[in-house]
């Protein structure tokens, strides 16, 4: 199952719509919607595709596709301020 909330905040941070998506994976619009909405699948191939779009990492690639029981979790950021670096 794919993590739809992930994907689409994906999106907005690479400024992406879903008529761009869907152009550049040779898709109608409603087609990609359906399919980011979790609606219909993803082939391999477009998930490829999707993720060089979205620049996922190998890591986030997994998130994204492939773990199970997250398409309806909302990941949200914490910035706390702090510098975990330091």
């Amino acid at each position: 199952m794919i993590n739809t909330y992930a994907i689409k905040a994906r999106m907005i941070d690479r400024g992406l719509t879903q008529t761009d998506i869907a152009a550049r994976l040779s898709l109608s619009q409603p087609v990609i919607s359906r399919k980011i909405n979790g609606k219909r699948p993803f082939y391999l191939d477009e998930a490829q595709k999707l993720g060089s779009l979205l620049s996922l990492s190998a890591i986030e690639y997994d998130i994204f596709f492939f773990v199970p029981n997250c398409a309806t979790q909302k990941f949200v950021r914490i910035d706390t301020g702090e510098n975990p670096g330091k």
